[in-house]
């Protein structure tokens, strides 16, 4: 497994189950899930899944970017540039299926990449 920022070998943090395992880059400090389909996505705490987490309920997301944008834009404890630019890559090369990040209600991935996009355009 390699990282999906920097290509280095990821590390092996824990398993908790055949179906999910966690990786972390030594090199650049990004945490993963793989998942029981082989997959690798951003863990929990990534900048992509704390702007995700928002809409983890919603099944329409792009209608929310503005008021969780509005919700980051109001913290002082991120790093909004960080998050921003994570997000402007991923959106132009994507890395993972930002669907399987978190457990979402309504898993939809072209939804949830207009939402990422309409979050960016508000910054």
């Amino acid at each position: 497994m390699h990282c999906l920022r920097c290509n280095c070998e990821l590390d092996l943090s824990s398993s908790l189950s055949k179906e999910v395992t966690f990786f972390h880059c030594p090199q650049c400090e990004s945490h993963y899930t793989l998942h029981g389909d082989m997959s690798l996505t951003d863990r929990w705490g990534m900048p992509i899944s704390l702007v995700l987490y928002g809409v983890i309920f919603e099944k329409k997301p792009e209608i929310k970017a503005t008021v969780i944008a509005a919700d980051f834009k109001a913290r002082d404890d991120l790093d909004l540039v960080e998050i921003i630019e994570d997000i402007k890559i991923e959106l132009e090369t994507p890395r993972q299926k930002v669907s399987s990040i978190l457990n979402f209600e309504y898993p939809d991935e072209d939804k949830l990449r207009l939402f990422l996009k309409l979050f960016i355009e508000q910054f």
